[in-house]
């Protein structure tokens, strides 16, 4: 286990166990004594300082200024008094700690005799714009360096650690220690949360649910559990924090277009943040220092109090942004989430599996010097993205995620069989491409299940080798007889796992993009482009190539591999596991269900073929409703871009197209509710003189007609 195991190396190193010859040696017994005294400690500090934050958020004026400041030093001079004392006890490091808190309480003096010598004559000034911000640095600086000192001071009186601290070589040393002990970041998670009680009424609702998040992300990270032995719990209940933050920066996105230009840079500094913080877990949980960790968390919670005392500039008129309108922003958005949760999810599969998890990617083990170091390179860096991306937790993380997106979706649409194909979105990734391939059948037994082991058509489950034809063919079979009887979107709007990442209510948003960028306004339409029409070619010449190898090497015919790896297999996590990965983070430039419009998707390509051969296609009630409709909705919301919709239901009152993939949304946005989809279950009603239902208010054929030819 992750935490686990590196607290063992901890107390291997002797930072967790006490030997009973050092000078200040101290026992289990008398340390839970200690912790009674400094439990109580700590809770005074951590109201002391949110007391103080919140005074320094009132203060106007230089007296006020002064007063903060030297509240914040003389509680710093304390700390750090107890830290020098208990890390040399003796006579020399008493002096030095009583000498170091004289002189913090005499310079701090100095300056409140200077404000208040000056205060009549400045009339309280507060000498602008700039000793403001200073003044709010140095409380910011201060707050944290009091956490710091009784990080180190708490853990050396405590005895946890405090063998290691004395012998530590290098302030670094120490720094880390310190940083990563509960005394910090329990005591930090608790300043978090109650200066945002203080807060609350200042911020608006979305800051306040953001901070709350980042509160309950810094109380579950594993040092602040690991008093309680729950570090590896930690790690877990930190990701749920993680993901839950996630979804709410989503969901306000989604539900505020236009933001205050300082929430949005909040938002993306806080991304920013844990792109950082998730890499040093994942680092410290593979056998690394702890070090970067720690850091990452001074650096939340200097973003932490930056924005409560600074909380009114959240809700001060000024400047404002939509996100919809810069691609730039949102890209940068999507890229930093996607490296949090990759890295988030590797922490998980390191607790989980252990680190021999990270062994199981395949490596070229080419020397790195020539030519040959760029493919070696490239094909390391494609396979150690797709271990985790490819991994069960990755998978469960992203679909926790998406899918309370997708729940948010199901309460905004209003017919049925939408809300219905959206639940079994929800249900099909969670057996389809969690359950069965990972949980369910043994790796052993997968290449021979189909539709299943081959979900993509090829190297899902192994090699293209003859011994597994009959899942593969069987594969094709079932997911081209759905394709035929219920059209393409069996797969692109219900069994891939596409369709739940593009569905949910903020990435249905991003099809704002489909006409902003060039390259989308290429791909996102009635016709099948030059773009497309390359891509395809490029996408399915690679497939057949990688499985037409793939084959002549399972019948001994050739010896040939990607640098170890089947071709099969390769080709299934280039496009699947990586690749696919890079054009979702790209929506802002290449729009809203790329993986159809570009043609990078052979499988996808595969079911749209033959659902557009088969039952599968929009048909509407009333064509005059078209006629009359004023805002042709349908088309607006298409996220491929079909907007040929309105005059296709005019002409023939049904609608076809090779890119249609059933999303539904133009059902769901017509005024009137004119359009329905048609597929199997009406054809068989037809075949079997089932009678035909007619719509309340709806005109009959002849009617219809005679209006459209007016």
């Amino acid at each position: 286990m992750f935490a686990i195991r590196q607290m063992g190396s901890r107390c291997h190193q002797n930072e967790c166990s006490i030997q009973s010859s050092n000078l200040f040696s101290i026992s289990i017994l008398q340390r839970s004594v200690y912790d009674l005294i400094l439990v109580p400690l700590a809770a005074i500090m951590v109201y002391s300082t949110a007391a103080v934050i919140k005074w320094a958020y009132r203060s106007a004026e230089r007296l006020s200024y002064s007063l903060v400041i030297f509240v914040l030093t003389m509680m710093a001079s304390m700390l750090a008094s107890a830290a020098i004392y208990f890390t040399y006890p003796g006579l020399r490091s008493l002096e030095a700690a009583a000498g170091l808190s004289f002189t913090v309480m005499t310079a701090g003096l100095v300056g409140i005799l200077y404000a208040l010598l000056t205060f009549s004559a400045r009339r309280g000034g507060t000498g602008g714009p700039i000793a403001r911000h200073a003044f709010l640095a140095s409380v910011i600086i201060l707050a944290l360096l009091n956490e710091i000192l009784m990080g180190w001071s708490f853990t050396l009186i405590s005895g946890g650690g405090a063998s290691a601290i004395r012998h530590a070589s290098g302030a670094a040393r120490i720094l880390d220690l310190s940083l990563n002990s509960y005394w910090f970041t329990l005591t930090m998670g608790a300043e978090m949360l109650l200066t945002l009680f203080y807060f609350r009424k200042k911020l608006p609702s979305e800051m306040s649910l953001i901070l709350l998040l980042q509160g309950l992300i810094m109380l579950t990270a594993p040092p602040a559990l690991e008093v309680f032995g729950l570090s590896t719990a930690a790690v877990y209940a930190g990701s749920a924090a993680m993901i839950a933050l996630f979804i709410a920066v989503f969901e306000i996105l989604y539900r505020k277009r236009e933001l205050a230009a300082r929430t949005s840079g909040y938002i993306m500094r806080l991304m920013l943040l844990y792109s950082a913080m998730m890499p040093a877990l994942f680092f410290w949980g593979a056998g690394g220092s702890a070090l970067p960790f720690g850091l990452t968390l001074t650096g939340e919670m200097v973003l932490y109090f930056d924005a409560v005392l600074r909380a009114g500039s959240f809700t001060a008129k000024g400047r404002s942004v939509r996100w919809q309108e810069r691609p730039y922003w949102t890209f940068a958005l999507l890229g930093l989430l996607f490296i949090s949760e990759y890295f988030m999810a590797g922490i998980i599969d390191i607790t989980y599996y252990g680190p021999a998890f990270l062994g199981s990617a395949a490596s070229s083990l080419a020397p790195l010097h020539g030519l040959s170091a760029v493919p070696a390179a490239l094909f390391d860096f494609i396979e150690s993205v797709a271990v985790i991306t490819d991994s069960p937790w990755f998978l469960i993380m992203m679909g926790i995620e998406m899918g309370a997106l997708v729940l948010f979706q199901i309460r905004k649409v209003r017919q049925l069989e939408t809300k219905v194909r959206l639940a079994l979105v929800i249900v099909a990734y969670a057996i389809y491409t969690v359950f069965l391939p990972y949980f369910f059948y043994s790796p052993s037994d997968l290449p021979h299940i189909p539709f299943a082991g081959w979900n993509m058509g090829i190297g899902t489950s192994g090699a293209f080798a003859p011994a597994f034809m009959v899942a593969i063919g069987g594969t094709y079979l079932v997911s081209g007889s759905l394709a035929y009887l219920f059209g393409g979107r069996q797969v692109c709007s219900l069994f891939c796992s596409a369709s739940l990442m593009y569905q949910g209510t903020f990435y249905d948003a991003t099809k704002s993009f489909n006409r902003k960028s060039q390259l989308s306004r290429k791909t996102h339409g009635n016709h099948l482009g030059k773009v497309f029409g390359v891509t395809a070619s490029l996408v399915w010449a690679s497939i057949f190539s990688a499985v037409l190898v793939s084959y002549l090497d399972s019948i001994h015919l050739i010896d040939l591999s990607v640098f170890g790896v089947d071709p099969a297999v390769f080709a299934y996590t280039f496009y699947f596991n990586f690749l696919w990965y890079a054009v979702f983070i790209s929506i802002p430039f290449v729009g809203n269900y790329a993986c159809v419009t570009t043609g990078i998707c052979h499988w996808g390509m595969f079911n749209q073929l033959v659902g557009r051969m088969g039952l599968f296609r929009l048909k509407v009630k009333d064509r005059y409703e078209c006629v009359s409709c004023k805002t042709k909705d349908c088309a607006l919301v298409c996220p491929v871009g079909l907007s040929a919709m309105p005059g296709k239901f005019i002409e023939g009152g049904e609608f076809r197209n090779y890119k249609c993939i059933g999303v539904g949304q133009c059902v769901s946005a017509c005024p009137v509710d004119n359009i329905f989809f048609y597929d199997a279950r009406h054809w068989v009603r037809e075949k079997f003189g089932a009678k035909k239902v007619k719509t309340p208010g709806s005109r009959t054929a002849q009617e219809a007609e005679g209006r459209v030819k007016e």
